[in-house]
């Protein structure tokens, strides 16, 4: 959200909306951010001072809306099958533009300030990247991020560091447990084993897949 976000404050500078916002064009290798495709992006003559303002609202608004809603819900915010959406120049504009409130009831366990922040980007209330990177930054804060001039609690930063500690462990479990599942494959396609032998195979894979059915993190 906050590479997303930079990305936009620096082409606002140069008068340069995206508008394009949809998850075929993010890249994440895990720490760094990649965006493509600015075929659809616009440059505005004159920025703020004619009334272009409503563009950089729009950009904001669509980072919400297309970006980061999908991200954290893994649904469409048009109601949809999340898809591929290639469209012409005017299409890109009007994709969003009905849809000025976000339902999170799939995912209520969401942190109800980035709820109530990605509310705000989509009821179009946001007026610059500036405004959205702060908001963005005070909820960052609140999860034990250290951002300047925001405060950060100690405990909220330790707990952070022992949380990414434990999904970096988690990781790697289901990394061990995958291997385990395709080596339980390889034995059952062996010719000649017990029947037995071959149930339990099978008993053992489909536990696996089990785990990963209802594994705490995607």
């Amino acid at each position: 959200a906050l590479q997303f976000a930079q990305f936009l404050q620096m082409a606002h500078r140069q008068n340069i909306v995206y508008l394009d916002h949809k998850l075929e064009h993010v890249y994440w290798d895990g720490s760094r951010l990649q965006i493509i495709d600015l075929n659809s992006s616009r440059q505005l003559e004159n920025g703020v001072k004619t009334g272009d303002s409503q563009f950089f609202r729009m950009d904001v608004h669509n980072l919400c809306v297309g970006i980061l809603y999908p991200i954290f819900t893994g649904l469409s915010p048009q109601k949809t099958t999340l898809r591929p959406q290639p469209s012409s120049q005017l299409e890109v504009e009007r994709r969003y533009q009905d849809i000025t409130t976000l339902d999170f009831g799939v995912e209520p366990s969401l942190s109800q300030s980035i709820q109530d922040l990605l509310q705000r980007g989509a009821a179009m209330q946001i007026e610059t990247v500036d405004e959205f990177i702060d908001a963005l930054r005070r909820v960052a804060a609140q999860h034990g991020w250290d951002f300047p001039h925001q405060y950060t609690s100690p405990p909220s930063r330790d707990a952070r560091d022992q949380m990414r500690a434990g999904l970096r462990k988690l990781r790697e479990g289901q990394d061990a447990i995958r291997t385990a599942r395709d080596l339980f494959r390889e034995a059952i396609i062996q010719d000649g084993i017990p029947a037995d032998m071959e149930e339990e195979l099978r008993r053992l894979v489909k536990a696996a897949n089990d785990m990963f059915n209802h594994r705490v993190i995607p």
